[in-house]
C-alpha cells in the first residue's frame, strides 16, 4: 500500500477513535495528538485517563504498540494512579469475506484494576487484589493440587513427587 494511503487511514482510525471515546468522556475530554518529527513523545490519543496509541492494518505490530502506549504515557512506574495506557486496533480484513474488527491490548494489571472499579472495591482493597492476582499469575504449579487435569503442557503426565 502507498505509505500515503497507510497514513491517511490511520488518521482517519484515530479520528473515529476520537469520536468513540468521545460518546463515552464527552468531546472535549478527548484530544488527538498531531505527531511529527524527532520530538515525538505523545500518545496518538489522550483522555483524562487514558493515553491511546493507535494502530491500523492487517498485521499491526500488537506488542510494540502497547509499549509505545506506555513509553509515551510516562515512566511505566510512574503512571498516575488510575491512568491507563491501551494500544486500539482496525484490523483490515484479508478479504471481502473478512470483516474488518476492532480490539483493544492493555496491561492485565490495567484490566484488573478496571474490573476492580468496576466492581466498587476501595483503592487499598483494589492494591491488595491486584498484587495478588498478579502473584497468583506468576506463580508456578509445583504442587499436584495446583495442576490442571494432571498433565504437563505436551500432555503427559507429571512424574510422580516423592
Amino acid at each position: 500500500m502507498n505509505p500515503l494511503t497507510a497514513r491517511r487511514k490511520g488518521i482517519e482510525f484515530e479520528q473515529r477513535l476520537v469520536r468513540a471515546l468521545g460518546k463515552i468522556y464527552g468531546p472535549s475530554n478527548i484530544r488527538r495528538n498531531y505527531q511529527g518529527g524527532p520530538n515525538d513523545t505523545l500518545p496518538d490519543i489522550t483522555g483524562p485517563d487514558i493515553y491511546v496509541e493507535a494502530k491500523c492494518g492487517r498485521n499491526p505490530p500488537f506488542y510494540s504498540a502497547l509499549q509505545q502506549a506506555i513509553q509515551r504515557a510516562g515512566d511505566p512506574e510512574g503512571i498516575p494512579e488510575g491512568n491507563i495506557p491501551f494500544a486500539a486496533f482496525h484490523l483490515n480484513g484479508q478479504n471481502r469475506h473478512q470483516p474488518r474488527e476492532f480490539v483493544a491490548m492493555l496491561r492485565l494489571e490495567d484490566l484488573l484494576r478496571l474490573l476492580a472499579d468496576r466492581n466498587n472495591l476501595s483503592i487499598a482493597t483494589t492494591k491488595a487484589a491486584i498484587k495478588a492476582a498478579i502473584a497468583e499469575l506468576h506463580r508456578h504449579p509445583t504442587k499436584k493440587k495446583d495442576r490442571l487435569f494432571g498433565k504437563t503442557s505436551n500432555n503427559r503426565p507429571y512424574p510422580e513427587e516423592t
